[in-house]
């Protein structure tokens, strides 16, 4: 009778460790796992379909979103699948750790969300205006998801830091708190485009140090390079970008590309760095007018200098028949 009363209690007691075990898991940072078999080429237990992303593990289920992950978007995640894609496998090595900052508890009812404070929110942003890493860091060492839009600017996180003077350890502090490098405002700009915008060459090092792709694209598919052609300023910024390997040629919707840009604003230094860097003075936008048409449109004479000394070709006419020259003399 005594054994069996003690066993009862011995089971008792297991239970309710079990429960308060569980209850410290809920309440808990959660961190994406991984099951990697190294001897099949690291296949991951992991599936891939359908839009957000989900993470299924026994007595609990985390739901998060990887949209922000290179140009993937959502990522639906599942056990028990094996994954093969290697890019999709690479993208969600690189992100899980920081993806799953988001909890989704078990209720009868299926996962529902545990909701960020907005206040907390708006504390960290303003945490970013004064540069207060040590705070920052709390913040994220206690799970918060640096990857979001502030309410009322649109900005997040690392947009705001890459505007800032002296941002770099600010910058690093973000990154390994999980922020993405080319996730992006509300507006469709990255950090990369914000730190040019505002010709902030310290956070623009500290951003490709950091492994963000000079390519990264706006919501208009324009690159860094295309906005530093429009905005001037510190030709470092462009030269920067250029040695970084920024591919030149990026056309908008009305065919203007980056030397277009430099020519209609007058930047001659940056016009000096495209053309060394292999811009094609030939290019011609939507009317057919090249970057000597539009010196010629917009009495940019130091730019047409530069052009015709690296030897622009003069004759080519725009879709309304006109040389440079023609086009100067209206």
């Amino acid at each position: 009778m005594g054994s069996a009363l003690g066993r009862r209690e011995a089971a008792e007691r297991k239970a309710r460790k079990a429960e308060e075990a569980r209850k410290a898991r809920l309440n808990s940072k959660f961190h994406c796992v991984f099951s990697v078999n190294t001897e099949r080429s690291e296949q991951v237990g992991l599936g891939v379909s359908g839009s957000g992303a989900e993470l299924s593990l026994p007595g609990k289920a985390a739901v998060f979103n990887t949209g922000a992950v290179s140009s993937l978007g959502p990522i639906r995640l599942q056990s028990g699948v094996v994954l093969r894609r290697p890019g999709i496998l690479r993208a969600v090595k690189e992100t899980a750790e920081h993806c799953c900052r988001t909890l989704y508890r078990a209720t009868p009812h299926g996962c529902e969300a545990k909701s960020t404070d907005t206040a907390n929110l708006k504390k960290f942003m303003e945490y970013v205006q004064q540069r207060s890493t040590e705070k920052l860091s709390k913040f994220l060492e206690k799970g918060l998801d640096p990857n979001f839009h502030d309410p009322d600017t649109g900005e997040c996180p690392l947009t705001l830091a890459s505007q800032l003077e002296g941002c770099a350890e600010l910058i690093k502090v973000l990154k390994s708190g999980g922020a993405h490098l080319d996730f992006r405002t509300k507006d469709g700009i990255t950090a990369l485009h914000r730190a040019v915008r505002t010709k902030n060459h310290t956070a623009l090092i500290t951003l490709l140090d950091l492994g963000a792709s000079p390519d990264y694209k706006d919501s208009r598919g324009l690159t860094p390079l295309y906005h530093s052609s429009m905005v001037g300023g510190d030709p470092y910024c462009c030269e920067l970008l250029l040695h970084d390997h920024a591919q030149v040629g990026c056309v908008d919707e009305n065919g203007w590309q980056e030397i277009h840009q430099a020519c209609r604003h007058g930047h001659v230094q940056h016009l000096e760095h495209l053309l060394f860097y292999g811009a094609d003075m030939s290019s011609q936008n939507a009317s057919g007018n090249t970057a000597l048409h539009v010196c010629a449109l917009y009495n940019q004479d130091s730019c047409a200098r530069v052009l015709l000394f690296r030897g622009a070709n003069k004759e080519i006419k725009n879709y309304n028949s006109q040389t440079a020259f023609q086009v100067c003399t209206e």
